[in-house]
């Protein structure tokens, strides 16, 4: 059985949009401000200007010390707006990294995952035990 889960981080930034859309666009450059991602090697370069077309593996380590690989496809871009990816690899799905101004000047962010997890130890069930936690994980 593959585990299904809603993957939710949730930011307000300070900042100009227009920069923190280039970071959002750049893909490669994600390590550096993503903490638990550690490598993204490009596998295919972007068909458009705005990133669409691009197909990039991430590799991750999280803090307990697993990791994984996934690639990502971008399969549309909003300018300033949000990015729509695919995913396969050990994360399985589509995703949405968001943006919109806030009332007080800041950016809000979303990044928005609806993964599958295909290998056994990524579905043990002492992994799926909450049906929500703070983190803003939902499994199903």
């Amino acid at each position: 059985m593959v585990a299904q889960y809603h993957l939710l981080s949730e930011f307000a930034v300070d900042g100009d949009a227009e920069h923190i859309w280039s970071a959002l666009i750049d893909v490669p450059t994600w390590p550096s401000w993503w903490s638990w991602l550690k490598r993204v090697d490009v596998l295919r370069a972007a068909a458009t200007a705005d990133g669409a077309g691009g197909i990039y593996r991430n590799v991750v380590r999280a803090p307990a010390g697993y990791g994984f690989t996934y690639d990502t496809e971008i399969t549309a871009v909003e300018r300033l707006r949000g990015i729509d990816l695919d995913s396969r690899g050990d994360l399985v799905g589509r995703g949405r990294f968001g943006m919109r101004p806030l009332p007080d000047g800041t950016i809000y962010l979303a990044f928005a995952w609806l993964v599958g997890t295909p290998k056994p130890w990524m579905s043990a069930p002492w992994l799926r035990s909450a049906d929500r936690c703070s983190a803003g994980i939902t499994t199903t």
